[in-house]
């Protein structure tokens, strides 16, 4: 290269300024072959990026929102997730700890507070032991579901252990409450939750023949009659509920393969009969606190 050739070449980089070469035109000594290389060298310097070759976050329709869960095995069962930037938060109310008769329908009302992999390890055995479904409720505030919740566990006092309870809700467990299966149940926390973060999807009403509005709230008392009304309203146009049990087992594969649990058909035939009654009236045992209360201490 002669020393002309060498000035030309240091002005195209910026080096060299020299009067005599200012009207002058670089000398491109790159092929064709190569600019595709310069891109990159300079890409990964951070000194160029090309709208056509950025990377674009894929959409992940569960990153945010408040989420519930029904699960009809046996007495069934029913609690919110939230996520805020797929970070998963669990809320799951229950029967975890002392239980009185008759057969357990009284109780310590125990609230579980799960993150991160506790809240993961939870949804697998959720989906795939226990076959739950999940229902996104996209008009419900997730930091709103996050303080009620989160300030109900504050609220209550760790869980006096068992012999049968589980070592993450000895660790997480607080007790908030007297269960009652007909009152205060894991349903109507679920349902309370989601109504504290705002969301209409319980409310309902109907006009008279003299135009009268009269509005009302649908009430539930178990799981499988939540689960159920939380289908027909999928088929609304008003995408209030949306499922999103596929996405769930899409995210949360059956690593350690589960299999399902036994269904307590005892159980079940109660929480139908439980759910059949639930039709005839507008409330629940939830709404008027329940008739087990005080029926019989819980054991230790």
């Amino acid at each position: 290269m002669t020393p002309a050739q060498m000035k030309q070449y240091g002005k195209g980089l910026g080096l060299w300024q020299d009067n005599e070469l200012a009207t002058g035109e670089p000398i491109q000594y790159l092929k064709k072959d190569d600019v595709g290389f310069v891109q990159l060298i300079k890409k990964a310097e951070g000194m160029w990026l090309g709208t056509d070759d950025e990377c674009k976050k894929p959409v992940n329709p569960i990153e945010n929102g408040v989420f519930v869960w029904t699960e009809i095995k046996g007495a069934g069962h029913a609690f919110v997730s939230v996520h805020e930037s797929n970070s998963p938060f669990v809320y799951t109310y229950g029967r975890f700890g002392r239980v009185g008769n008759p057969r357990g329908a009284v109780g310590d009302g125990i609230l579980n507070f799960f993150k991160y992999d506790d809240a993961r390890e939870y949804y697998r055995d959720e989906l795939y032991s226990k076959s739950a479904r999940v229902f996104m409720i996209n008009d419900a505030d997730p930091a709103i579901a996050r303080k009620y919740f989160e300030r109900l566990w504050s609220s209550g006092v760790p869980a006096i252990p068992t012999p049968d309870m589980g070592e993450k809700t000895k660790k997480n467990g607080h007790t908030i409450d007297n269960y009652d299966v007909t009152g205060k149940n894991c349903t109507t926390h679920t349902t309370d939750g989601v109504k504290m973060a705002g969301s209409s999807v319980f409310k309902g009403g109907y006009t008279t023949n003299s135009q009268m509005r009269i509005d009302s709230e649908e009430d539930f008392a178990v799981p499988v009659s939540l689960q159920r009304y939380l289908i027909e309203k999928i088929s609304g146009s008003s995408m209030q509920v949306v499922e999103v049990t596929a996405e769930f087992r899409k995210q949360y594969p059956n690593a350690t393969e589960a299999l399902p649990a036994n269904d307590d058909v005892i159980f079940r035939a109660l929480a139908e009969v439980a759910s059949a009654i639930g039709k005839l009236s507008p409330y629940s045992g939830g709404s008027v606190g329940g008739i087990l209360s005080g029926v019989s201490d819980v054991n230790n």
